[in-house]
């Protein structure tokens, strides 16, 4: 995806509001969605080329899936009641 913008980017804002429209639709279909993506920002004026842009932008994600996967991983997992 592709987000245009006049002013300078918020890549923490885009961020939470893909997250936030996310969690919503989840909510209304009673689903825990999830997605995956990285964000960079660039003024498209310079010479960057945009398969260095999408490398950047994967480096990320995959980072950001390796976070949430160690998150879970240290979240202890309650046992069922009536057990221990």
């Amino acid at each position: 995806m592709v987000a245009e913008a006049e002013e300078p980017a918020d890549p923490a804002a885009l961020q939470a509001r893909l997250d936030a429209a996310l969690e919503a639709a989840g909510t209304r279909l009673g689903l825990g969605l999830g997605v995956s993506y990285g964000t960079v920002v660039t003024d498209w004026l310079g010479p960057e080329d945009p398969d260095e842009l999408l490398m950047r932008a994967d480096t990320l994600m995959y980072s950001e899936k390796r976070s949430r996967q160690n998150r879970r991983e240290a979240t202890p997992v309650a046992e069922p009641l009536g057990e221990g």
